[in-house]
């Protein structure tokens, strides 16, 4: 079927179900708080939902390939790598759309792609972070950014793709079949997990790679993590959001294997409970702002204190609603997110905290008044599901406003007295439409329709 068909069919599904109103939320916390009601044409004077959904459908149907594949952006400069990252979350938010609705080709080659993904699993069962069509002078120029593997270049520079494949892969898995073929798999990338945890202080943390990527997280840019002083902080660094999924992955899989494997089941519950237990010691800091969870431990157990929205994702990594944050704390968290310093209505949570230390002055991922759209929908997605409903749904508002300002769905911005795109060493540098930018719009649509 042409794309252009598969967009008219979409678009078919989804008139009829569009009514003249959104829900949006009173400016409140409160668990379970009434909505109000907001005209559409006020909150996307441009275009309505119907619009935004359609391109959105449109370009996740030209980035998952019917190969097994889901580029990053439409941009051709990432037409020839496949990112681990990037692929799981963006298959998340795909199947997240999909929920009590029939599966068509869009989801049918998302779920080839994840499980495409994992055919390049490393022997150790760590999942990789890039994977990239072979070439020697590409590879050379590099210099040792990337290694051979078969007809292909790979990185492993990733400290959460293997958990954040752990916890999507199951979502597409449809038979007793599948799931028993899929678990030597699994059971490799939990055995590199914990062996990894176990080698690093009970964390699962990255070391600088000197020939690749120094920072292994979401932000993953040079000057990502830093302390104060502008100083790299002493390795291995644990990220708040990636114990987080390190958590979710063993509570969920704990579940999954009860029946097949219930050592290695057990074992999986013992490691969750102590991790959720040493996090709420380690990683929660209380200050005259309140309590809220740092950005990262360094490798001497210090905590790098900077206020980020990695918080907010390990809220994400919720499962049966319970967090490896301690229910005390998740109150602490969502004001302080929702907090001017933090929030714009009208483009979502900042990567950081105004007023924190920032040393990108390219204000990439750290920089003042950086917002990424796939942060704040995770965020959003995560607090929805732990009860906060009308925060959840302004996040999911003010990430619509940015999509129609550039007219794309733009990977990061930034906001001071207007909108401004990234540019790298001068030129424009923002994608315009990145895949999971239109993933998670895709999502927020359906769910306000």
């Amino acid at each position: 079927m042409e794309l252009a068909d598969t967009a008219r069919l979409h678009k078919n599904y989804l008139r009829g179900h569009l009514e003249t109103s959104l829900v949006l939320p009173q400016p409140r916390l409160d668990r379970g708080q009434p909505p109000v009601r907001v005209r559409i044409d006020r909150l996307l004077p441009e275009e309505g939902l119907i619009d935004i959904g359609n391109r959105a459908y449109a370009g996740l149907s030209q980035v998952v390939t019917p190969n097994g594949g889901i580029h990053a952006s439409e941009d051709p400069r990432f037409h020839d790598s496949i990112f681990g990252r990037d692929t799981f979350i963006i298959a998340h938010f795909i199947n997240a759309t999909y929920q009590g609705k029939t599966h068509d080709g869009l989801w049918d080659n998302t779920r080839a792609a994840v499980f495409g993904f994992w055919d390049f699993q490393r022997e150790d069962g760590k999942v990789l972070h890039e994977i990239k069509s072979f070439s020697w002078k590409k590879m050379q120029k590099t210099g040792g950014f990337y290694y051979p593997m078969g007809e292909y270049m790979v990185n492993d520079d990733s400290v959460d793709a293997t958990p954040l494949a752990l916890i999507v892969t199951p979502e597409f898995i449809q038979t007793r079949k599948e799931f028993v073929n899929f678990l030597p798999k699994a059971v490799k990338a939990l055995d590199w997990m914990m062996r990894s945890m176990d080698k690093k202080n009970g964390w699962l943390s990255y070391s600088y790679n000197p020939h690749g990527l120094t920072h292994q997280g979401w932000m993953d840019s040079r000057y990502a993590v830093m302390l104060n002083n502008g100083d790299l902080p002493k390795d291995p660094i644990a990220l708040v959001e990636v114990q987080a999924y390190a958590w979710k992955a063993m509570r969920m899989w704990s579940d999954l294997l009860r029946r097949d494997i219930p050592d290695i089941s057990r074992n999986l519950t013992t490691r969750a409970d102590d991790l959720k237990q040493q996090f709420n010691k380690q990683f929660i800091m209380h200050n005259n702002k309140g309590t809220y969870v740092i950005y990262a431990l360094d490798g001497h157990g210090n905590q790098i204190r900077n206020v980020s929205i990695n918080p907010g994702l390990a809220l994400w990594a919720n499962y049966n609603g319970e967090s490896i944050i301690d229910e005390q704390y998740i109150p602490s968290v969502a004001t302080r997110l929702r907090g001017p310093d933090m929030f714009d209505e009208k483009s979502g949570v900042r990567t950081f905290e105004r007023g924190q230390p920032v040393h990108d002055k390219e204000s990439y991922h750290n920089g003042e008044n950086v917002y990424w759209p796939i942060a704040t929908a995770m965020v959003a997605k995560g607090i929805l599901e732990l009860g906060y409903t009308g925060f959840a749904e302004e996040l999911m508002s003010a990430n619509l406003i940015p999509v129609t300002h550039f007219g794309s769905f733009i990977e990061q911005f930034s906001k001071n007295a207007s909108y401004s795109l990234f540019r790298g060493g001068g030129k424009d540098g923002s994608c315009h439409n990145q895949s999971w930018t239109m993933a998670e719009t895709l999502w927020i649509v359906n769910y306000f329709i």
